[in-house]
């Protein structure tokens, strides 16, 4: 389930599905060809809004109706920076 209020959305050159969650804060990611939640980044989050992914699988999420910033997430990192 994607969540009450979906309000960004990005596909990745793999076909992956970010999603951002603003009822629960998160952004859901859905690997290419699964159909179950496979991850999601929720550290620090409030109401994200839009998501987007480099190439190299860096995730910047806009963070800022509460917090005014864009948090970025590394490749295999457990927390953001803004």
């Amino acid at each position: 389930m994607v969540g009450t209020q979906p309000v960004g959305m990005y596909v990745d050159r793999n076909n992956s599905v970010y999603v951002a969650d603003q009822t629960n804060g998160r952004i859901q990611v859905w690997l290419n060809g699964s159909t179950t939640l496979t991850g999601n980044y929720s550290g620090g989050l409030s109401v994200p809004y839009g998501v987007f992914v480099t190439y190299n699988g860096d995730v910047y999420v806009d963070n800022g109706n509460t917090n005014y910033r864009v948090d970025k997430w590394g490749w295999n990192s457990t927390s953001s920076v803004p």
